[in-house]
């Protein structure tokens, strides 16, 4: 099932959010468990896609409350990625303070950080360091991140980190610039809205506006 908020690029087809949510609660009285808190994760990620930020932590923390009660390491698993989707509601809704809490809470789960979504993690992390100017922090979690990204050749997240670096610590026009044109390849149009503005608000704040603009 689908663990996280930024899933891997899709070889298929799979059903929406809402397909899942409603297959689950047509059974709602006979879940117990791990469907129970499936249940509510995926009422987490509806209400968050649909920019409801508040709705969506209160099913997050009732599926983190569920989680809680499960045993073994899937239950860890199961927890940290609920902290690091908790992490990614309070990032969009504004709160870094809270965001930062919960990717420190994910980034502790041991059985998170040997999956997949470490390095989603990890860059969440940094992002959320590098907007709070924790700028000497934010750099030792961008390392560790781009170490994993070029350890599993994860491309995404290397044009994602190089950007955010960019912004953040020193300019590279061609490397943004080639970052831009992979997450547009790979039509990772959410990450690319949202990075192509922050690249404008700091062409803005520095004064140095491209004149073709930024792609």
């Amino acid at each position: 099932m689908l663990d996280s908020l930024e899933p891997p690029e899709k070889k298929y087809e799979r059903p929406s959010i809402s397909e899942l949510l409603e297959k689950i609660e047509n059974h709602q009285k006979r879940l117990t468990g791990l469907l129970k808190y499936y249940s509510l994760f995926f009422r987490g990620m509806y209400e968050f896609d649909q920019k409801e930020y508040v709705e969506a932590i209160h099913y997050y923390r009732e599926a983190l409350h569920k989680a809680e009660h499960l045993k073994g390491k899937q239950a860890n698993r199961i927890i940290g990625v609920i902290h690091h989707n908790l992490g990614l509601v309070s990032t969009r809704g504004g709160n870094l303070t809270d965001a930062e809490y919960f990717f420190r809470r994910a980034l502790e789960m041991k059985d998170h950080m040997n999956t997949a979504n470490s390095i989603r993690t990890l860059y969440m992390m940094a992002n959320v360091l590098y907007q709070s100017s924790k700028l000497d922090e934010a750099h030792l979690f961008y390392e560790k991140a781009l170490k994993l990204a070029l350890h599993c050749n994860e491309e995404e997240y290397k044009a994602k980190l190089t950007i955010i670096y960019s912004i953040y610590e020193e300019y590279n026009e061609k490397e943004v610039e080639r970052s831009l044109k992979y997450l547009e390849k790979k039509r990772l149009w959410s990450e690319y809205a949202e990075l192509t503005e922050k690249i404008g608000d700091f062409h803005f704040e520095t004064g140095n506006l491209p004149k073709e603009g930024i792609s």
